[in-house]
């Protein structure tokens, strides 16, 4: 159209794409058109008879056709002559076929995860896979590598409802990997596929271990109604079944939604209970999830509400107030609080030490956010959860400690210890970690559960319930049917929770006098205690260290061997001399790759934008500007942290080790 306004020269380049054995259409094939220099000019999909058209300058040209199930065709070049037609019939060659059934160890269909693993060149060993795995300028899947100086890629990835897959595959020999979440054991059989052929598979899934008494969920997920996520709800809910999630909360921005329908019309129902929410998302003020939600039918949004200029308290109020399914019973759940500009926590600059705001100076107060919605006293502590892991975000966890050895210098003052959390010219921690921040909070007597979620809001690269919540919900409710929506949220409000990426932690208290106490309890007992830290994993997620926390303090830490990383029992001495609560942590060393993909490379968030903007200005002091920063890029690997057992040694109720946080909000809440 531009082309014809302006009086351009042109001429036309048209055809087909067809399958070369079968003759059929490829529809929504992409053809790619490439000038002399292998620039990108101008792409266009074939529609459903396999047709395409583009008006092109006169000049040389050539085309590549990329599609989901077969490798990307060779250049070929073509002429496009002033007012003359240039016709071509693309002939591709077949795809492979791949069908599989699997089931669980009673022998029903389950649904499943089937991952494609393949083995790339060892001569790119150490390349950019974007310079030879797949095109970034021609469009293609990503593909990503288990980055860990090896040949693994997943070829795709793919999730049922039912167990069963139909798939057209990309020829290569590779390995197909079934999974359904941390629970089982990774199924695997080499196939290999050849053009036009079929390979089918029965496979079995077999458990890793089994965990009475507990459920899991994910509290985070995006999909369609969300503008950023492109996940239809039937894809949404197939893939948390698929990962072995038994809640899946839809928490769409600024929309409420309903899985519930879904699930059932999907005859999920068996598998996965749907909780209507929302994410809350105003401009700067950080996220925060709300759910359960009532939905209004009569709204493009499934509610009315107000999130633009609103005050934390204002927000929170809507979703326990009229937005609330049942009044008293929603979960304000505060989301990714360390993540610049989308943090709560970040965005108030709340302090990791004391739990409260402060403002900013220097550079750091030029770029802080701005507005009387953002003032200090606004801060509202009235929340009851929080996510201490949210999806990949691993670098978040922890408060940022400086390399050892430091890479080289220059840094601004005051100068880095190697090994030691990484302060600014205020003394406050650059890069605070939300397990910090979370456990000066307890600290200070606010109780908020800890949550890990996903925050999906794809599919490959960004799975569901890569971190999700444990919920123990007590002996012989662990089930679908057996536990309701109310079940959830009690046990979210009790604090029986263990945000994990695959382990299951469970943590008892076994006082001298003989009280006994489990996560979330508060419990009158004498200061001498035994804590007992019970661990189960997955062999494709071995952990290999626990550690034990008290009033923000390492107490305790053990060494697992290969031989514990699926299964341990660890146990701690604690002596508290004044009441005090106890958390517990588990880590893991390996990658949790096929099931979950490595980070490669940085997201491109906020932080990456303001480098890029800030090139050639002197922003050295600023932390996101700076040479010592937290990486994004790495494997993920096993983690989990519980809430915590309150200790009162004093019987006098639960006294905080630190000053209460200013009264009047949930942080006293016991």
């Amino acid at each position: 159209m531009v082309q014809e306004l302006r009086g351009t020269p042109r001429g036309s380049f048209g055809g087909h794409i067809v399958d070369a054995r079968a003759q059929a259409p490829v529809a929504g094939a992409s053809l790619v058109v490439l000038d002399e220099r292998g620039q990108a000019v101008t792409q266009a999909e074939a529609d459903p008879r396999g047709a395409f058209a583009f008006h092109l300058p006169p000049g040389s040209y050539r085309y590549q056709v990329v599609t989901e199930d077969r490798a990307v065709t060779s250049p070929v070049a073509f002429q496009i002559r002033q007012g003359q037609l240039t016709s071509a019939r693309i002939q591709l060659p077949a795809p492979a076929t791949l069908a599989v059934s699997v089931l669980d160890e009673t022998g029903r269909r389950a649904p499943a995860k089937l991952t494609l693993v393949g083995n790339f060149d060892p001569a790119s060993v150490g390349k950019d896979p974007r310079t030879f795995l797949y095109s970034v300028q021609l469009g293609e899947r990503k593909r990503p590598t288990a980055f860990d100086g090896g040949t693994r890629y997943i070829e795709n990835a793919w999730w049922s409802a039912d167990g069963s897959f139909r798939l057209t595959v990309k020829p290569g020999r590779y390995r197909a990997v079934v999974s359904r979440g941390p629970e089982y054991e990774l199924t695997e059989v080499d196939v290999e596929l050849t053009e036009g052929g079929l390979v089918q598979k029965q496979l079995r899934l077999t458990r890793a271990y089994s965990s009475p008494g507990w459920i899991g969920g994910d509290f985070h997920l995006h999909a369609q109604p969300s503008t950023d996520s492109d996940v239809s709800l039937e894809t949404r809910v197939a893939s948390c079944a698929a990962e072995g999630l038994e809640v899946a909360v839809a928490t769409d921005h600024n929309t409420i939604t309903d899985y519930r329908p879904v699930i059932s019309r999907t005859g999920l129902e068996p598998w996965l209970l749907g909780i209507a929410g929302m994410e809350l998302t105003p401009f700067e003020m950080g996220h925060f999830n709300g759910y359960p939600l009532r939905v209004d039918p009569g709204s493009t949004r499934g509610g009315e509400f107000v999130w633009a200029g609103q005050p934390p308290q204002a927000l929170f109020d809507q979703l326990r107030g009229k937005l609330a399914a049942v009044p008293g019973e929603t979960v304000v759940q505060v989301n990714h609080p360390r993540q610049s500009v989308l943090g709560y926590f970040s965005q108030f600059s709340v302090d990791a030490e004391t739990g409260e705001p402060y403002a900013p100076t220097g550079l750091t107060g030029v770029f802080s956010p701005y507005g009387s919605e953002f003032s200090a006293q606004n801060f509202s502590y009235d929340f009851d959860a929080i996510e201490v892991i949210t999806g990949k975000h691993q670098e978040h966890l922890h408060s940022y400690r400086a390399p050892n050895p430091l890479p080289p210098g220059p840094f601004p003052d005051p100068q880095p210890v190697p090994g030691e959390i990484l302060r600014g010219a205020d003394g406050r921690p650059q890069f605070p970690g939300v397990v910090e921040s979370w456990f000066t909070l307890l600290d200070r007597g606010h109780r908020a559960s800890a949550i890990g979620t996903s925050d999906t809001h794809g599919l490959l690269f960004d799975e569901p319930g890569y971190a999700r919540t444990l919920l123990r919900v007590g002996p012989g409710r662990d089930e679908l049917g057996r536990f309701s929506e109310r079940d959830v949220t009690a046990a979210i409000f009790a604090r029986r929770t263990v945000a994990s990426n695959a382990p299951l932690v469970e943590l008892e208290l076994l006082a001298s006098d003989g009280t006994t106490a489990q996560i979330g309890d508060t419990v009158r007992a004498a200061r001498d205690a035994e804590v007992v830290v019970r661990v189960r994993a997955p062999s494709w997620a071995p952990v290999d260290r626990v550690i034990l926390w008290s009033n923000s303090q390492k107490v305790g830490e053990q060494a697992l061997s290969a031989a514990q990383g699926t299964s341990a029992e660890v146990r701690f001495r604690l002596a508290c001399v004044r009441d005090c609560w106890v958390v517990a942590e588990v880590t893991g060393s390996a990658s949790m790759f096929p099931v979950v993909p490595a980070t490669e490379f940085e997201p491109l968030d906020t932080a990456v934008l303001f480098r890029a903007l800030a090139a050639g200005i002197d922003l050295g002091s600023l932390p996101l500007a700076g040479k010592l920063r937290p990486d994004a890029t790495d494997v993920l690997r096993p983690f989990a942290m519980t809430s915590p057992i309150w200790l009162d040694v004093d019987g006098g109720g639960f006294t905080p080790p630190r000053t209460p946080l200013p009264r009047g909000r949930r942080e006293s809440a016991a």
